[in-house]
């Protein structure tokens, strides 16, 4: 079953894949044995990830300027999926692994609108090596690195390759590219930029505080 996301009228229109049906080279599921990359604090000592809650809150890209909220991004009724309501944030699927687990999790976020450029406007001119930084909800930082970018046809969209399982924690942000068709209101491609997670951050414990509160 495939589930098509619009974003807005001239952004961005990709497949979402349904991940109980899986694809030819799809599992369509996490292995259970992955497990998240390196966690080091700032001073670099081994500490415990926290589980309840890894929800992104911020997106940054340092070399191209983007730094930015992030907001969740479910299914609507129609079964398209929801689109960020205001142009300056990013949206992260969470039908899809949070930033920093093992998969593929997917930010969409718009390139322009009718008033100039959008959050990710400057997506195209991301090259190989560049850092994303991701931040989440427990205040733990995913540092990722750009491995390639590319774009597709809409009617192309690689929804396999963008929303496949991987057995390491990885990052596809999309956007529109390609020309503008005026009769349409719309881009015709979308472009991919396609990252794997280098290291996470655990925020640093407060100077003090006792590693662990013993039960009573």
């Amino acid at each position: 079953m495939l589930i098509g996301l619009v974003l807005l009228a001239n952004c961005l229109v990709v497949s979402q894949r349904d991940t109980a049906s899986g694809t030819a080279g799809d599992s369509g599921a996490t292995p259970a044995a992955a497990t998240e990359p390196g966690v080091t604090t700032t001073k670099g000592s081994s500490v415990a990830v926290a589980q309840e809650d890894l929800r992104p809150t911020q997106i940054a890209v340092p070399r191209i300027g983007i730094r930015t909220s992030m907001i969740g991004l479910g299914t609507a009724k129609d079964g398209t999926l929801e689109v960020p309501a205001d142009f300056g944030v990013a949206g992260w699927y969470t039908g899809g692994p949070p930033p920093g687990r093992p998969g593929a999790a997917v930010v969409v976020g718009h390139v322009d609108s009718y008033t100039g450029p959008a959050v990710f406007f400057r997506l195209r001119e991301l090259r190989k090596g560049d850092r994303i930084d991701v931040r989440r909800k427990d205040g733990s930082l995913v540092q990722f690195r750009v491995e390639w970018s590319a774009s597709y046809a809409k009617d192309k969209f690689p929804t396999g390759l963008v929303y496949q399982a991987t057995d390491t924690s990885t990052l596809r942000l999309v956007t529109c590219g390609g020309t503008f068709d005026r009769k349409s209101k719309s881009y015709r491609d979308n472009l991919v930029v396609f990252a794997r997670a280098e290291r996470v951050v655990a925020p640093a414990r407060p100077a003090g505080a006792p590693a662990r509160v013993r039960a009573t």
